[in-house]
């Protein structure tokens, strides 16, 4: 018996470290390692999402529904660390 699940957890997880890289660039690594290791997780997400419904682990709708919720858990870490350290306001005088 093939008991298919939604979401796909390995999609989510891998998203997950996909969106996450970019809290690098909050923590002042440089644009060209992120771009890299972003465009290294969206390869390995690809991969991922296409082997596990190649393999008939999921269907299409569960990959993508694992890469939403990997992308809107993530987005929402984000925004949390964001809202607790607020950047300073600028001075108005500074031009």
């Amino acid at each position: 018996m093939l008991a298919l699940s939604y979401s796909s957890g390995h999609v989510a997880i891998t998203t997950l470290a996909l969106i996450a890289l970019l809290g690098m660039r909050a923590a002042g690594v440089g644009d060209q390692l992120v771009g890299a290791a972003l465009i290294a997780a969206a390869a390995t997400v690809g991969v991922v999402g296409i082997s596990v419904v190649i393999l008939g682990f999921h269907f299409v709708s569960d990959v993508v529904g694992g890469a939403a919720l990997g992308v809107s858990v993530t987005l929402t870490a984000l925004r949390a660390q964001a809202v607790g350290h607020p950047t300073p306001p600028r001075d108005r005088e500074q031009r």
